[in-house]
């Protein structure tokens, strides 16, 4: 008998572990499966084979131990066949023994022309605190091949003069996306456009009035609109991004037909956390029925189905509990701040969550050490970060569900 990989296209390297990409999630494979799964890839598929190579690795297993194990443990991932294949091509990072993130988000600056009354980051058009891109560099320079995705966020990336510096430079060692408002001073050229895998651009609303209103500017919505029609012409990976603000499934709807009359093909839907602006603002989220709009947005997925693909990102609180897990923060993803600090995730800004920062090169540390440690103090921590967060009129249980998780 021969073992193959089953739909697998993306593995990383992390510690002592694999992490396997399938569905849209991550799975963790343990010492014994990731050692299965690298003999795999490495060509050794004979049955027989990997049990003697798993053996020789101070596993003591015997024939009816390892049928289990890849056979009922590891059927999502490996399928069995009775003759030989031809081996698929995969897309692998990270660095065996290193803890290489598979992602990062990093916020080049806190400027935007916005003031969305949602934003944790509280962005506006006078901030204009962003990274150097000296420091930047030197980080990249580090991490490229072993870390392949980078996402830019802010702010608005857009308002970043040395954007272009950056991925002409760097075109070819990583994939990169971006978070746009839709408004900008200048345009991006098409050149720079194009050269971006995926770009998701916010928009708040399907009339001037619900969209202008939400980002706090009163010409922003024509702009956006036509800004997305400017980057469809040169860069077809584009996804609007919206936060629900009513339980209004009409409301809901008609901003999928009006994305559908420009031409949207892909729309993610996000809830409002109480975070940031929202806490001053949360009158514009009264009666914010989450099992509601999750079920309104089901329906109207089935609906358009075909015609536009619709997603909905879910609260925090309510990630998948299973191995496969949809946040990876702080391991396989971290997000990088404006000033250079490293944090898990870019919810979690407060300095109590810094992990290190690109300025002083202790990323480096990171990278040896991992993350768990930083992990345990945040568990151990729990009931000081909790109170930190209540003083400021946040919860930090809807802000993360995961790495806090007691």
């Amino acid at each position: 008998m021969y073992i193959y990989l089953k739909n697998i296209n993306k593995i990383h390297f992390y510690g002592k572990f694999l992490y396997i990409y399938k569905a849209n999630s991550w799975l963790k494979l343990n010492e014994l499966k990731s050692l299965i799964f690298i003999e795999i890839l490495k060509g050794n598929n004979n049955f027989d084979d990997l049990i003697d190579k798993v053996s020789k690795n101070n596993f003591n297993i015997n024939y009816f131990t390892f049928s289990k194990i890849v056979i009922d443990e590891m059927k999502e991932i490996l399928e069995i066949s009775f003759k030989k294949n031809k081996r698929k091509k995969l897309i692998y990072s990270g660095i065996k023994n290193k803890y290489f993130p598979y992602n990062i988000q990093i916020l080049l600056t806190n400027k935007c022309l916005h003031s969305c009354l949602h934003c944790y980051k509280y962005s506006n058009s006078i901030k204009n605190q962003k990274i150097d891109i000296n420091k930047l560099f030197s980080f990249f320079n580090y991490i490229k091949n072993k870390t392949p995705e980078i996402e830019f966020s802010g702010g608005d990336p857009f308002l970043y003069e040395e954007l272009d510096e950056i991925i002409n430079n760097y075109y070819n060692d990583f994939y990169f996306s971006i978070i746009t408002s839709g408004n900008w001073k200048n345009k991006p050229s098409p050149k720079l456009i194009e050269k971006f895998d995926n770009i998701k651009l916010t928009l708040y609303g399907y009339s001037e009035k619900t969209h202008n209103y939400f980002v706090g500017n009163k010409n922003s919505f024509k702009k956006v609109i036509k800004n997305i029609q400017y980057i469809q012409r040169y860069n077809k990976n584009l996804t609007i991004q919206t936060q629900v603000k009513s339980n209004d499934i009409e409301e809901i709807e008609n901003f999928i037909k009006l994305s559908i009359k420009i031409g949207i093909k892909n729309i993610v839907f996000g809830e409002v956390l109480m975070i940031g602006r929202a806490i001053n603002n949360k009158d514009n989220f009264n009666n914010y029925d989450f099992n509601l709009i999750r079920n309104n947005l089901f329906s109207l997925r089935e609906k358009y189905k075909g015609i536009i693909n619709i997603s909905y990102i879910d609260s925090p609180k309510n990630l998948s509990k299973e191995n496969f897990f949809n946040c990876k923060a702080g391991t396989l993803s971290w997000s990088i701040l404006e000033t250079g600090d490293i944090t898990p995730c870019t919810l979690l800004i407060d300095e109590i969550f810094y992990l290190g920062n690109i300025y002083l090169d202790d990323y480096k540390k990171l990278i040896n050490l991992g993350f768990e440690k930083y992990n345990n103090i945040y568990i151990n921590n729990f009931e000081k970060i909790k109170n930190k967060y209540k003083k400021k009129g946040e919860n930090i249980n809807n802000i993360c569900g995961s790495i806090l998780k007691k």
